[in-house]
């Protein structure tokens, strides 16, 4: 099925630079900070061969060493966690109009659901952990100690008794390396593959996935209630019809309409402050009594939610508004509007996510956290001191997961440095 185009009104692609700015202080007596993010502070000295870019890479890196020091993760990913949650809330909706505009009814998906259930799996596994960019010898030393397990356990030794003495997954040992039981996207592709092509007790060869060298067994199978599984069914189903682009438009176009957006409150609040990141403090984003950016019969949309909304856009969507002004900001926020009245109207229709869906969102953001953090070293309640040495290491480390860690982090610098400005004040 195509993309939902309640998300299609607000992104195109955009090529401009992000104006971060990182200008340097004179440095004079005691060496006054040159560029400081959130606690952390560096002097020239300290970034005499940085040139421009290489700073913001530098901020970048220090905003999500804060993050992850501070243990303020989950609050500086919630926005985008919300944004995605609301995309797929969107995506459900416009699949349900589109089963009713095909008539297709809960008897026809209870049928083809019956024809195809869904599982849930009871896996025991054993894991040896290794990253993906490790060194060839790190590699196969971990590849060997994943084969001496399957070795032990094709011998007679108890899978739990294996699982306890190899696996270096925290609490293997305590549970025999059982698993809560999970369902398709409850692990990655591999470990689902792999697990859900094993018959009950039959134990798997060695596998790979991001995380290491992995054995399973499969100690159950279970089939997911229908109510359980309506969510997946209904995607698919839906995937199976024709386009129906322009009656989904039309639908779209008529519920809108009842969303009034009030445009003068946008824009006193650009005319005084004239560009994104001074925008993100102004009183008419802020909570308390400031009044709705928008409103419709039944709710409004706030500042604040506007605020957050901003806050998730990808460098390249941030950028684009920044190059368009005042009426580029209009149209995201127009459009922000109308995706919240649309979240609504899908929850007043008991429109809903799987709980699996809703698990994802946020197991996504953690995934990227952990392997950001190990691939850069910052780690929770680490000392300032060391987080300042792991980020200036970061942005010149070769290691391929160090380079995908800073090409990443790139893409939510609004993010980051909206929660952890750049000063001085004045630079």
């Amino acid at each position: 099925m195509k993309k939902p185009r309640f998300r299609s009104v607000l992104f195109a692609p955009w090529v401009v630079a992000l104006p971060l700015s990182t200008s340097v202080l004179s440095s004079c007596g005691g060496e006054p900070p040159a560029l400081t993010i959130g606690d952390v502070e560096y002097t020239e000295s300290e970034l005499i061969t940085f040139n421009p870019s290489r700073r913001t890479r530098l901020a970048e890196i220090t905003a999500f060493g804060l993050a992850v020091a501070r243990g303020e993760t989950e609050a500086l990913g919630a926005p985008l966690v919300s944004r995605r949650r609301g995309e797929a809330l969107l995506d459900a909706l416009e699949r349900e109009l589109a089963l009713e505009l095909a008539d297709v009814g809960e008897d026809a998906l209870q049928a083809r659901y019956a024809s195809n259930p869904e599982y849930e799996l009871s896996v025991r596994h054993l894991v040896v952990l290794v990253e993906e960019w490790a060194p060839e010898d790190e590699v196969e030393s971990a590849r060997s100690r994943a084969q001496e397990a399957l070795r032990r356990i094709q011998d007679g030794e108890p899978f739990p008794e294996v699982a306890a003495a190899v696996s270096e997954e925290p609490g293997a040992q305590e549970r025999g390396g059982l698993l809560q039981p999970g369902r398709e996207g409850t692990w990655v592709d591999t470990f689902w593959d792999t697990a859900s092509g094993l018959e009950v007790g039959e134990v798997s060869g060695v596998i790979r996935t991001p995380y290491g060298f992995h054995v399973l067994k499969l100690e159950d199978r279970q089939p997911v209630p229908f109510e359980e599984a309506r969510y997946s069914v209904v995607e698919e189903v839906a995937s199976l019809l024709p386009s129906q682009s322009e009656e989904l438009k039309a639908w779209e176009d008529s519920v809108v309409s009842v969303v009034v957006v009030d445009s003068m409150v946008i824009q006193e609040a650009w005319a005084e402050t004239g560009s994104l990141f001074p925008l993100l403090s102004h009183a008419a984003l802020a909570g308390g009594d400031a009044p709705p950016l928008a409103r419709w019969p039944g709710g409004s949309f706030s500042g604040e939610e506007l605020k957050a909304f901003l806050v998730s856009l990808e460098r390249l969507e941030w950028e684009h508004v920044t190059q368009g002004g005042l009426e580029e900001l209009l149209r995201v926020s127009t459009g922000a509007a109308w995706r919240a009245f649309l979240s609504q109207v899908a929850l007043d229709r008991g429109v809903a996510l799987s709980p699996e869906k809703e698990n994802s969102l946020g197991r996504d953001w953690e995934g990227s956290v952990a392997s950001w953090a190990q691939a850069l070293g910052f780690r929770e309640g680490m000392r300032l001191d060391a987080l300042k040495s792991a980020a200036l290491n970061g942005v010149a480390a070769s290691g391929q997961g160090a380079r995908i860690a800073r090409d990443e982090l790139e893409g939510w610098a609004p993010m980051l440095l909206s929660a952890y400005p750049i000063g001085p004040e004045g630079s």
